[in-house]
C-alpha cells in the first residue's frame, strides 16, 4: 500500500456526488457515503456498544413525515455509542486526542430528503457489526453528554465492512468491482485530494493516473467511484476551456429541395453543453481520458428575431436544441479558422408550417411502424441482438462553418432531413449576441 503523502496532490479537485438527491418533490434517492469527497465526512473504524444516550437533534429540524424506518412522528433523538478502533488522520484532526467513544445518531428521512425522527431502536446497530464509519460530525455544542457526536442518514449503508470477493452482503452497496478492506479505505480517504470551485484537468489527469498505477487500488470499490469522479471532473474541465466559435446569432437561407428558400434566425451559446465519445466506454484502467470527437452547444432557432428564445432553459417558449461540432484545437487569436459542424433537425421546426410537420410526424410514425413489422418477422435470436444492440449516435456534420479576415462568420452546406427532403444552408453571422446558458 502505498503511504498516505503519495495521494496528497495539490489544488487537485474531485467533483463529489450529494448525499441526497431529490428528484422529485415525491422522490429521493441517497448515495452510499463511500463514494463521496466530502470534507466535512469524518472516517473511523470502530465497534458498536450496547450503550444509547439522548443526543437532541443537533443542528437538524426533522420533519413530521412518513420514513422509512417508521411513523415519522416526533420523538426524542437518541445515539448509540460506539468504540473507536482506529482514527484517521482527518478524524484526529477533527476530535480530541484522547477520543475512545463517538455517538452514532441514526436518522430516517422523508420523501423529499427532509431529516425524519427515527422510529426504531436507539440501539441500531447489533454489537457484532465492526467496521469503518463514515459521517458528519456535530458542532462540540452540540455533543451527547461531550462525546463526539455523528449524525447518520442512510443507516442502511453503515458500517463499511470486509467480506471476501465473491460474497455477497446486505450494506445498500451494489458494485461488481471487489473491494477495498475497511483500514485500506480509512487511509485512501486520508489521502483524497481537496474540492475547489474549479475544475483542475491536470489535477484530475495526475490523482487518476497515480490512483490507477497502484494495484492495491485500481478497480476496486469505492476507489471506481473517485476514478469516475475524477473523469467527469476532466470532462467538465476540459468542455469549459473550449472557445466555442460559432457562438453568435447567424442569419440563415434554408432551401428544401426544389422550394424557394425560407429564412431562419439561429443563435448559438458560447459555453459546451456535453462532449461527444469522451468518456462512453473507457475501462476504469485507461490512463488518459479519450479526446472528444465533438462537443454540443445548445442554439435556438425562429423565423424572427423576436422568436428566440431568451436563455438556453426556455424549453416552453421556443425552439432549443443544439449545434455540433468537431473536436478541433484551440482557438486562434484572430479566430480564423474553418470548423466542421451540424445543426440538430428540431431546429429546423420553425421553419415548417403546422400542416407540414403533421405530414413530417405522419411519415415518421408509419417508418417506426414499417421496422417494427420487419422486426417481428425476424427469427427470434436474431431480432433480440438487433432489439437489444446498444444505441451510438453518431452526428452528422456536413456543414462548413468559415472564417476568414475581415469577413463575417458564414455557414454553408447541405443536410439530409430524414423523411422530408434536403436542405441547402447558407448564412452569415451578423451579431455576436449568444444564447445565454447558465449552470
Amino acid at each position: 500500500m502505498k503511504t498516505r503523502s503519495a495521494w496528497a496532490l495539490r489544488g487537485a479537485a474531485i467533483s463529489s456526488l450529494l448525499i441526497a438527491i431529490a428528484h422529485t418533490a415525491e422522490a429521493c434517492s441517497l448515495a452510499a457515503p463511500w463514494g463521496i469527497n466530502d470534507p466535512l465526512m469524518i472516517a473511523f473504524l470502530g465497534s458498536p456498544l450496547a450503550d444509547t444516550v439522548v443526543a437532541g437533534n443537533g443542528l437538524r429540524t426533522p420533519v413530521v413525515a412518513m420514513g422509512h424506518s417508521g411513523s415519522g412522528a416526533p420523538r426524542t433523538a437518541f445515539g448509540q455509542r460506539v468504540r473507536v478502533d482506529r482514527l484517521g488522520d482527518r478524524a484526529r484532526r477533527a476530535l480530541p486526542r484522547d477520543t475512545r467513544e463517538v455517538v452514532l445518531v441514526p436518522w430516517d428521512y422523508a420523501a423529499d430528503c427532509r431529516p425524519v425522527a427515527w422510529g426504531r431502536s436507539a440501539r441500531w446497530l447489533p454489537d457484532s457489526l465492526r467496521g469503518l464509519f463514515r459521517a458528519r460530525l456535530r458542532p462540540q455544542a452540540q455533543w451527547a453528554q461531550g462525546v463526539p457526536t455523528f449524525d447518520v442518514t442512510g443507516t442502511q449503508f453503515q458500517p463499511y465492512r470486509d467480506i471476501a470477493e465473491g460474497t455477497n452482503t446486505v450494506d445498500g452497496v451494489y458494485s461488481r468491482a471487489p473491494r477495498l478492506s475497511a483500514r485500506s479505505l480509512l487511509l485512501f480517504y486520508d489521502g483524497l485530494p481537496p474540492q475547489a470551485r474549479d475544475p483542475d484537468t491536470l489535477a484530475a489527469m495526475q490523482w487518476m493516473a497515480r490512483v490507477k498505477a497502484d494495484t492495491t487500488l485500481a478497480g476496486r470499490y469505492p476507489v471506481t467511484e473517485f476514478v469516475y469522479l475524477a473523469r467527469t471532473q476532466f470532462a467538465t474541465a476540459r468542455a469549459r476551456a473550449v472557445r466555442v466559435p460559432v457562438a453568435g446569432t447567424f442569419r440563415l437561407n434554408v432551401t428544401l429541395d426544389t422550394l424557394p428558400p425560407r429564412t431562419l434566425f439561429l443563435r448559438v451559446a458560447a459555453t459546451v453543453s456535453s462532449m461527444q465519445g469522451s468518456m462512453r466506454g473507457i475501462p476504469d484502467t485507461a490512463r488518459v481520458p479519450r479526446v472528444p470527437e465533438g462537443y454540443y452547444v445548445s442554439a435556438t432557432a425562429a423565423v424572427t428575431l423576436e422568436g428566440l428564445a431568451a436563455t438556453c432553459h426556455m424549453f416552453d417558449r421556443a425552439t432549443i436544441a443544439y449545434v455540433d461540432l468537431d473536436w478541433h484545437g484551440p482557438m486562434p487569436a484572430d479566430g480564423i479558422g474553418e470548423w466542421k459542424g451540424g445543426i440538430d433537425a428540431r431546429l429546423f421546426n420553425a421553419l415548417f408550417s403546422a400542416d407540414e410537420l403533421d405530414r413530417w410526424q405522419a411519415r415518421r410514425r408509419a417508418a417506426s411502424a414499417e421496422r417494427a413489422d420487419s422486426l417481428r418477422a425476424l427469427p427470434d435470436s436474431i431480432r433480440a441482438r438487433v432489439r437489444d444492440a446498444p444505441f451510438i449516435f453518431i452526428p452528422n456534420r456536413p456543414l462548413r462553418v468559415i472564417q476568414e479576415a475581415g469577413r463575417p462568420m458564414r455557414i454553408e452546406g447541405a443536410m439530409i432531413l430524414p423523411l422530408m427532403g434536403e436542405l441547402q444552408i447558407r448564412g452569415e453571422r451578423f451579431s455576436r449576441d449568444s444564447l445565454p446558458c447558465f449552470d
